[in-house]
């Protein structure tokens, strides 16, 4: 999960690999996504010691809650670090189930590439899939306001059992 390997749920390489070509590339990176951090906003910058000096020179004094440090300290620990691979592993695998299950279903009309712990759907009818998945229970991200992204919606992924409920709920509509 660091290096040139990808970032977490990408297969592709990180564009840390580009890091030692570019002296004025800064990436950002989250912890939010792999290690369950959303509420704490941790993630990391990557970049060349000068322009990293620079940065922290405008920060405030105390930019994150030491609480949400600790975690993310913790959370980078070796062993941590296993269990978060291991979690990527699975979740990927249950990304890529889900997405052909919902390429096979009449009223979705398109499943995007993934390589994050979701998909982009386009349906049919978005405000019908919207709405029969809130009857489910089932929670997804409306993207149709956009007008680029109309009809379209981000699942995502679950686990096992809250991924079938998606998959069900959406071939009723069929």
């Amino acid at each position: 999960m660091a290096g040139t390997q990808g970032a977490e749920f990408a297969a592709d390489p990180t564009s840390a690999a580009l890091r030692s070509e570019h002296d004025n590339l800064v990436i950002l990176r989250t912890l939010s996504k792999a290690y369950a951090l959303a509420g704490a906003r941790i993630g990391v910058l990557i970049g060349d010691p000068s322009l990293v000096r620079l940065l922290r020179g405008v920060l405030p004094p105390y930019p994150l809650p030491s609480l949400s440090l600790e975690a993310a300290e913790r959370l980078l620990e070796p062993a941590a670090l296993a269990r978060a691979q291991a979690e990527v592993a699975t979740t990927v695998e249950r990304r890529d189930r889900l997405a052909a299950e919902l390429s096979g279903i009449d009223h979705v009309l398109k499943v995007w590439p993934s390589q994050g712990n979701f998909l982009l759907v386009r349906f049919r009818d978005a405000a019908r899939a919207l709405a029969a998945c809130l009857a489910s229970g089932v929670l997804i991200r409306d993207f149709s306001r956009s007008p680029i992204l109309e009809g379209c919606a981000r699942i995502t992924v679950g686990d096992e059992e809250q991924n079938r409920v998606v998959v069900d709920t959406l071939r009723r509509l069929e």
